[in-house]
């Protein structure tokens, strides 16, 4: 009960400042456009920027589902500035037609190499800061653990990852979901489709469903079950949830990202990532859903435990629901806030210039008066 009172309190104290939207691209150093939104506060109190990124076949409306169940907003709400990007081929970013059967030529390597390198300095430029924070779901979170054990690294001055793919232990359960996950979007062949190929699970739906308001009703109900426990915690979200999820924020991808993901379940790992997280030295908040069965607890802690993180497990989540269930806004949103606002430094504004004091502007003055 005290839980759940102090988030009612702090969601609403955090709605009283609404902050202005702003939309942004930019380019990739190989070319992809990539798009930008930014949450700007009513009133900064932090230097840092805050950069979101989105997971697998996910795009920024994981972030802001609805103006309740909002991350982006809740920290815009308390001071920050923040900045959520999409990567190539989803949501309004760059991405080929999907009859185009062999120019979805990327992989997360892309993601790591150049999509999230050109977001986090977009954000710096336009915020006048020299560090970010990042914040990272899923997929998100190994791009924001990779840039932590890159060359940017110093540009990062603290982490929040939800459900981070450090590692994949899971093996051959990971395997299963996914192949589960194939079945329920009937996409049995796709893993069959060549290399730089799509992954069209928002075009399926969209192509399969239109504008029937009634069948996206029936399948986010359907969904709403132990069916859709790969994905979300039963009892965690409700099918007006999973229907916002599934309209809004399901998306695209390549084939190869898919492939890549079987590659790292397979071999138990991430390539390079997994073993070079001792090098990250910046504070780390590594948040695991008790229910996960994508990316589960002990994945998490193990990767906590190698990058020197702080561990915390949510009771009752899953893995997309940590970006907006009803324990992301009881648990998750008041957590990563106030951790963020620990690390983060205190904004101060630039000190304005004043003009000096011109005779010749003094003598005008004096003549228009007379």
């Amino acid at each position: 009960m005290r839980t759940a009172l102090a988030a009612l309190l702090f969601l609403g104290l955090a709605s009283a400042a609404r902050a202005a939207e702003e939309e942004h691209s930019v380019r990739t150093e190989d070319g992809w456009r990539i798009a930008l939104h930014r949450w700007v506060p009513a009133v900064r109190r932090y230097r840092e920027p805050v950069l979101l990124t989105h997971g697998f076949i996910e795009n920024r409306r994981i972030w802001d589902l609805d103006p309740s169940r909002s991350l982006a907003r809740t920290l815009a709400a308390e001071g920050f500035d923040v900045w959520s990007f999409e990567l190539r081929g989803s949501g309004e970013s760059q991405a080929p037609p999907v009859s185009d059967l062999t120019g979805w030529k990327f992989s997360i390597d892309d993601f790591i190499r150049f999509d999230a390198p050109a977001a986090l300095r977009a954000a710096l430029a336009e915020s006048g800061s020299d560090q970010v924070l990042m914040v990272g779901h899923s997929l998100g979170g190994l791009i924001t653990y990779a840039t932590m054990e890159g060359p940017l690294a110093p540009r990062v001055r603290a982490a929040v990852t939800l459900a981070g793919a450090g590692t994949m232990s899971g093996g051959p359960a990971l395997q299963i979901a996914f192949n589960r996950f194939f079945k329920i979007l009937g996409m049995t062949l796709g893993p069959a489709l060549p290399a730089d190929a799509p992954f069209p699970p928002a075009w399926t739906l969209h192509r399969a469903l239109g504008e029937n308001n009634r069948a996206w009703r029936e399948l986010a109900a359907r969904l709403d079950s132990p069916l859709g426990e790969p994905f979300w915690a039963e009892g965690n979200v409700t099918p007006e949830m999973v229907e916002e999820l599934l309209r809004r924020s399901v998306t695209d991808t390549s084939m190869n990202v898919v492939r890549q993901f079987l590659r790292y379940a397979a071999q138990g790992k991430v390539d390079e990532v997994t073993d070079r997280l001792p090098l990250i030295k910046a504070p780390v908040l590594a948040i695991a859903g008790a229910r996960d069965m994508v990316i589960p607890p002990q994945d998490v802690r193990f990767v906590a435990g190698r990058a020197g993180a702080r561990y915390v497990e949510i009771p009752k989540a899953g893995h997309e629901d940590l970006c907006f269930g009803e324990t992301a806004v009881t648990h998750v949103f008041p957590l990563v806030a106030a951790w963020l606002g620990e690390q983060a430094t205190p904004w101060t504004p630039p000190k304005t210039i004043p003009v000096p004091e011109s005779p010749i502007l003094d003598g005008l003055r004096a003549w228009r008066s007379w």
